[in-house]
This record gives structure tokens, C-alpha cells and sequence, in this order.
């Protein structure tokens, strides 16, 4: 066995010291051998040793300009180093002297899924898996394009068959991760991600991609871990700085984030996707006039820019121009997070509706739902049958709101229809401002008779306080919102107050104070919950679909918000433009929720008369 095979040999096993020195012994028995500097190349690439890498490879295309797997070597540097155009020309390079290669068309159909060229990343993804279904790389590359794409069940398959293919791919791991945290399944994403991080340590780009993972499923303080030895591994990785302004700015330490994203724009001058977060940590601190600098300079650089256009229409929202900011809200569906359930029917835009049916759907929380159900009212105005389908547990509460003619749980055969509309954009579809919210208050009722074990309210002389202190933990902003139960506490200590939990998530497992009596084992859906809101006095909670549905019933509303509140609440006011019974309690400061809760007690106190 020849040098050069025994260093193959050597490669293949895993024994890379025996096959850098073979390679060496290779090069010094034939200083010309194109094949031996373009395998220690690809050794140094493995190694991460990219500069060695490009050295090595330009010695093998020196020897031998149509060296195909050494044209391939160089599209894979090229790329590493973030050329990825560069890399789209060596790769097809590659593919004239070797056609049918497939990890020259999988690496092109990688560089081309970076830049965007969805459709053409997916056929050379394709063929690639065709011509070889035992190479990883394929079916993981093609894993990650069709997740581009958002067909989430065929990236699912791919990298499955990736991943079995390649147990210990770590790259394949991460995506893997990504889809489930994208799918909405925290749990696998994490444990895809834990297996993930004892290989990446050496490894900037993975690291940085975990670090996504980890802030996408709201482990922050891994995710901030991640992004940290992203960047001790490799201080100019630009996306690492930006990953890390990310979740700085979600943990609320935004001279940080400003920070991390003025090193990102450092190192990448203008890039789009670094202004327009830079924009959302100064909206976040409160400067949306700097905010709308940094959103309007990511569309200059980039008109069809979504992230950037929806920061900026919530910015616009926040600051009360709510015609503008609804207008940029409609480029939520240009993002991956959201997508429209009935894009096969008639989207509404304005036609009369006279004798038509229009579906209006529940899109995000449940709050939202509540919110924008009054809109229905509008509708039947304009002479609609209008059919709401919603999430199962807000089923039995919507058929008691005005303008709705038929309600159907997701997932349930739906009637012929004429129209379709999200319910996020009828707000946009009416012109909405701030003096023409529907605001015709109580628009949803409690059920007629109360559910059985909720007791009888008007024996009790107290004054009766519902309470909520916790939203969805899926919610991407529920660790600024909620709020620890034992900030309460103060309430309970007031003689003539009676407190009542409404929590029904799993926060209400913290509850171990007697003095709180629990009511979420009788709120088995929100009209349950409304029964239970109609027989109190007083709702104070944090911002939660409790608090949309106190003030849709008319129930006064003491409502809790963060330092960086959700653009609905607007700023610098202690009252709601939709809900006239709510009364906003605002922190100071970021955190600082024992401030809020002593205002609370004080004017508690002062109601109660105590």
C-alpha cells in the first residue's frame, strides 16, 4: 500500500495525527501530488484550521487547476469564510469537470440555501440525495433547505434519514433541533440540543447555532453560554455578536445588547438583520426614536426586509399610530414564525360582504383572540355571516360575541365560505386609529349558569380579587411579563382582600399559600373562566388573556406590564384605548416588579378601605 493510501486509510479510521504525517510523507515523496495536498487540506478543514486549509488547497489546484475534489475543497473555504458567492463559483466549477458529483452538489446547494436561492439550493439538494442515498451531507442539506422553505415535515424526513446515516453529525443534531423548536416542540428541541453541544465546543458556527436553538425554546441563560463560547472561539464572528444582543436584549440587559449589536455592525457594516434587532433593544429601552432610525435604515439596505418592516409596525403601534403600524404588521407572514392557515381560500381586502360568508381565524394566543373578536361585529355590519375558528378552549366563550354567526374549533370541518381573514388583520382591513377602536364595552358574556364547584361568590364580604401572575412559558417574551407569585404577597396581607388564582398553566403549581384560594380546577375553558371574573371585584393580573378577557366583559382590571411593554398598551398612559375598565400599572425600571406590586397594595388597601 502505496503512502498516500495509507494515509486515506489512516483518515477514514480516525487517526489523524497518523494521517497528517502520512499526507507530509506523501508531499515530501511527491512534492507535485495534487491528490495529497488537497486530502491534508480537507484534514486541516476538519480540523478547523482554515487558514492551513486554503494553503494546502491552493497547492493541489497549483498542481492541478481541474483537480475536482480540490475545486470542491475550495468552495468548502470559501464558504467558511463567509464568501459564499465565491463558493457558488468554485463548486460549479467543480460540477463542469465532474457533473454528477453529489458532494459538490449538496455543498452548492448549501452555499445557494445561505444566499436565499431557495428553489435552486432544493434541485441540487435533490439530486444529490438521489444519486447518493447513503451520503448524509445530502439528505441533511436538503433537511435544511426544505426547512427554509417551511415545509417542516420533509425537512423532519430528511434529516432523520441524515441522522441515521450519520449518528454523530453534530451539524445534522443542531438542525434537527432547530426544526423541533421551530415546530414547537421544546422538549425534543432540547434534547437534540444537549446531545448537540459536546461536539460543537471547538466549533464557532455551532456553537452560535445552538445558541439560536437554546433562545428559541427560552433557555436563555444557555443560549447566552452558547453564544459566549461561540465567540471565544472566534471573536469576528459577526452572527455570534448579533445571537448574543439577541437574548441580552430578551433577559433585559440592553446596554449589553446595544453593545454585542454595535460589534455585529462593526464587523458587518449595514447588514440588515443587525439593524433591524438593533432596533428592537431600543425599542425595548424606550428610545423608539432611535428604534425607527435603525428599522428604516434596515429597509434601505433591504426594501423587502420583514423583520424590519414588523419591528417597525410595532414600534408604530407602541408609539399609537396604529393605521401605519398595522399596514407593517402584515408582514408577519413573510416571516417563519407565522403561517396563514387558509392561504387555499379568498382572502378579504375590502369587498362588499352583502350576502357572503367570511372565516375569520384565530392566529397566535388567546388574548389575541379575545382582543379582536369585537371586529365581528363590523363585519355582520357590512352584512356577513361570519364563522370564527379558534382554539378549542375559547369555543364556548366566542359564541357569546356579537356578530358571530357559527363557531368551529381548529381542526374541524369547516362550512363553504366566501372570504377568509386572520384576525390579527382586521384592524388593517378596517383602517383602524386610535379614534376609531371598536370599544362598544362588554362585548363577550359569561355563561348562564356558572360551572359547578366555583361556589357562590356574593356570601363572601371581603373584597374578592382574581389573580394571574404567569403567561404561556412558549411565550417569547414570557420571562419580562410574568411575574414571581411571591410579589402578592402583600395583597394577601391586606385585613378586607380576598385572593382568588385564576392561573391555569403550570405556574399555578407554585401556589402553596393558603390564604390564595384556587379556582383553575373548575376553569376548564375561558367561559368558565368569565363566570368566574363576573363573580369577582377586581381582576389584577399580568399581561395575560385573563386581562383581554376581564376588560372584553367590562370587569375592572388592574393590569401589570414590563418595563418594555407589548404594542397594544401603548405608552405613557395608565389606561387602555381598548379596554376602557382596565387600569395599566407600569414598571420603572426593567425587573423591577416589586415597585408595580407595592403601588398595587397601596391602592388596594386605599379600595378596600382597610
Amino acid at each position: 500500500m502505496d503512502t498516500l493510501r495509507q494515509a486515506a486509510a489512516a483518515h477514514m479510521k480516525g487517526d489523524l495525527r497518523a494521517a497528517q504525517r502520512l499526507y507530509k510523507q506523501a508531499i515530501e515523496e511527491n512534492p507535485d501530488d495534487g491528490d495529497a495536498w488537497q486530502m491534508l487540506a480537507v484534514l486541516h478543514f476538519e480540523a478547523g484550521e482554515i487558514a492551513d486549509a486554503e494553503r494546502c488547497n491552493a497547492r493541489a489546484l497549483a498542481a492541478d487547476p481541474d483537480n475536482g475534489a480540490a475545486r470542491n475543497s475550495e468552495g468548502n473555504i470559501l464558504k467558511a469564510r463567509g464568501r459564499l458567492e465565491d463558493a457558488v463559483k468554485s463548486y460549479e466549477r467543480t460540477l463542469q469537470l465532474a457533473p454528477n458529483l453529489p458532494q459538490a452538489l449538496t455543498n452548492l446547494g448549501d452555499a445557494l440555501r445561505r444566499l436565499g436561492r431557495l428553489d435552486a439550493a432544493l434541485e441540487h439538494c435533490r439530486k444529490a440525495a438521489m444519486l447518493a442515498p447513503d451520503l448524509a451531507a445530502a439528505h441533511g442539506n436538503l433537511g435544511a433547505v426544505l426547512f427554509d422553505r417551511g415545509d417542516w415535515k420533509g425537512a423532519g424526513g430528511s434529516l432523520k434519514a441524515a441522522l441515521a446515516l450519520a449518528p454523530e453529525d453534530t451539524s445534522i443534531r443542531i438542525n434537527l433541533a432547530r426544526l423541533e423548536a421551530r415546530r414547537g416542540d421544546a422538549g425534543s428541541a432540547r434534547d437534540h440540543a444537549r446531545l448537540a453541544q459536546n461536539g460543537v465546543t471547538s466549533n464557532a458556527e455551532q456553537c452560535n447555532s445552538l445558541a439560536s436553538v437554546f433562545y428559541d425554546i427560552g433557555d436563555l441563560e444557555t443560549a447566552k453560554e452558547m453564544a459566549n463560547l461561540a465567540l471565544g472561539q472566534n471573536p469576528d464572528l459577526a452572527d455570534a455578536h448579533n445571537n448574543l444582543g439577541n437574548i441580552l436584549t430578551r433577559l433585559g440587559m440592553l446596554e449589553a445588547a446595544i453593545a454585542e449589536f454595535g460589534l455585529a455592525l462593526g464587523k458587518s457594516p449595514g447588514n440588515p438583520d443587525y439593524l433591524a434587532n438593533l432596533g428592537g433593544a431600543h425599542q425595548a429601552a424606550g428610545d423608539l426614536a432611535a428604534a425607527n432610525f435603525c428599522f428604516d435604515d434596515a429597509i434601505k439596505a433591504d426594501a423587502a426586509h420583514a423583520d424590519a418592516h414588523w419591528n417597525r409596525g410595532l414600534a408604530q403601534l407602541l408609539s399609537g399610530d396604529l393605521a401605519t403600524g398595522f399596514a407593517d404588521y402584515e408582514w408577519r407572514w413573510r416571516l417563519p414564525e407565522f403561517r396563514r392557515r387558509h392561504s387555499g381560500l379568498a382572502a378579504w381586502t375590502g369587498e362588499d360582504l352583502a350576502g357572503r360568508t367570511i372565516l375569520i381565524h384565530s392566529e397566535q394566543g388567546f388574548g389575541d383572540t379575545i382582543q379582536f373578536i369585537r371586529y365581528a361585529a363590523l363585519l355582520a355590519e357590512r352584512g356577513a355571516t361570519v364563522i370564527l375558528e379558534t382554539h378549542p378552549p375559547l369555543v364556548r366563550l366566542m359564541r357569546s360575541a356579537p356578530g358571530v354567526d357559527l363557531v368551529v374549533a381548529r381542526g374541524a370541518a369547516l362550512p363553504q365560505v366566501d372570504f377568509e381573514a386572520p384576525i390579527l388583520s382586521l384592524p388593517h382591513l378596517f383602517a383602524t386609529t386610535l379614534d376609531t377602536i371598536p370599544a362598544q364595552i362588554p362585548y363577550l358574556y359569561p355563561p348562564r349558569e356558572a360551572p359547578a364547584g366555583l361556589g357562590n361568590f356574593d356570601i363572601e364580604t371581603n373584597t374578592k380579587i382574581g389573580i394571574v401572575w404567569a403567561g404561556r412559558p412558549s411565550h417569547k417574551n414570557d420571562s419580562n411579563r410574568s411575574c414571581p407569585l411571591s410579589q402578592f404577597q402583600p395583597l394577601g396581607q391586606i385585613a378586607t382582600v380576598r385572593l382568588f388564582s385564576l392561573q391555569v398553566s403550570d405556574a399555578g403549581s407554585d401556589m402553596t399559600d393558603s390564604i390564595i384560594t384556587d379556582l383553575a380546577p373548575v376553569l376548564e375553558d375561558f367561559a368558565a373562566t368569565a363566570a368566574a371574573i363576573a363573580g369577582l371585584d377586581l381582576i389584577i393580573s399580568v399581561d395575560t388573556a385573563v386581562a383581554h378577557l376581564a376588560g372584553a366583559l367590562g370587569k375592572e382590571c388592574w393590569l401589570l406590564l414590563p418595563f418594555a411593554p407589548d404594542w397594544r398598551w401603548l405608552l405613557n398612559r395608565n389606561d387602555s384605548p381598548w379596554y376602557p375598565s382596565l387600569r395599566l400599572f407600569r414598571q420603572d425600571r426593567p425587573s423591577d416588579w416589586t415597585g408595580v406590586l407595592a403601588r398595587v397594595a397601596d391602592d388596594l388597601a386605599r379600595r378596600a378601605g382597610s
